[in-house]
């Protein structure tokens, strides 16, 4: 039976960084759990929903998506920022000089364990938070009057429904030619936040001018849509660029060569024919359709329950917010504006 209430998805990843950031350089718990259960809420009360399931990924934890990564690593550059961070102050703690805790090391656990443990947030490792959340509002689709996600992530701006940005305070319906759109620019400029490369050298620009006339009918036919435009990619665009490339090269030897300041049009077409382009191994149709495997299998959600389980992952129960106590929630809401 239908419900005739609201339930709101909750992709809490993002809580960690907002709360955790306004609380920099401070580090009292009381002040954090506070904060986070003002934001959580909020959420409740700008979605109009009473009923509620949440999802954050685990520290340290591994996703399907390393695996499929073969081009370049996945979140790549997320790890080597971390890494040079760590190492930049443990350089300074050995040269004697004070560096403050870690804001974020220190509020992830804090933040996760008071999201599982006092609003029942579910943690998952071997997908992503994303993929939980689309999974959880398909699942409860028709079982509640409106199923809204409330995420600040772009990625799930790929699913269509109600979409609560928790920190720009914004709630739109995305449609499903919007949703397919966000999609098919991102198998084509990618994803720098996750390394995730899309066409190489094609950023929003590019995708802008291959999408203008996009429109969604089906999954068959975005699939088939979308190998067209890397196909073409790959064997035409990046075949000429590399062929300009080349010549240029050539020129620019023959040029160092001869000690010549400057070549004419005319001696140009001379010494043409000597020029041998040679195409990269890449510039065809089957690895141009290797590629977009990739890049789709790493920027599609996770859609359906049975792709969950697929990775030991199940949804779990919904909660209601009428059996919080929100007096214990909101115990420290004093201390939360003293960030």
């Amino acid at each position: 039976m239908k419900k005739e209430e609201n339930i709101v998805v909750i992709d809490a990843d993002s809580l960690v960084y907002i709360v955790g950031h306004q609380l920099k350089g401070t580090f009292r718990e009381p002040w954090g759990r506070a904060k986070l259960n003002n934001y959580i809420i909020g959420i409740l009360s700008k979605t109009s929903s009473p009923n509620y399931i949440g999802f954050f990924g685990v520290k340290g934890s591994r996703n399907f998506r390393y695996d499929i990564a073969v081009t370049k690593p996945y979140k790549e550059m997320r790890h080597a920022r971390k890494k040079a961070d760590r190492e930049r102050r443990v350089e300074l703690e050995k040269a004697g000089k004070y560096v403050e805790e870690d804001w974020f090391e220190f509020w992830e656990p804090v933040l996760k364990k008071h999201m599982e443990i006092f609003w029942k947030f579910q943690p998952v490792d071997t997908i992503e938070a994303d993929d939980a959340v689309i999974i959880a509002k398909r699942k409860y689709e028709g079982l509640f009057s409106k199923v809204i996600i409330a995420s600040t992530d772009k990625d799930l701006k790929q699913e269509p429904g109600w979409n609560y940005d928790y920190k720009a305070v914004e709630l739109v319906k995305i449609g499903e030619q919007e949703a397919k759109k966000a999609l098919a620019s991102q198998l084509i400029s990618g994803d720098s936040a996750d390394s995730i490369p899309g066409l190489p050298g094609a950023g929003p620009g590019v995708a802008t001018k291959l999408l203008k006339n996009f429109s969604y009918k089906n999954e068959e036919q975005f699939i088939k849509h979308m190998t067209s435009i890397y196909i073409e990619y790959f064997t035409k665009t990046l075949f000429e660029k590399a062929y300009v490339k080349q010549e240029k090269e050539f020129f620019l030897n023959h040029k160092e060569k001869y000690s010549i300041k400057s070549l004419t049009k005319k001696m140009k077409d001379i010494i043409r024919p000597d020029f041998v382009f040679v195409p990269d191994l890449s510039m065809t149709k089957e690895h141009a359709l290797k590629y977009f495997d990739e890049m789709y299998a790493l920027l599609r959600m996770l859609t359906t329950e049975e792709e969950g389980k697929a990775y030991d992952f199940e949804v779990g129960k919904t909660h209601a917010s009428t059996k919080i106590n929100l007096t214990e929630a909101i115990e420290f809401i004093d201390y939360s504006t003293l960030s």
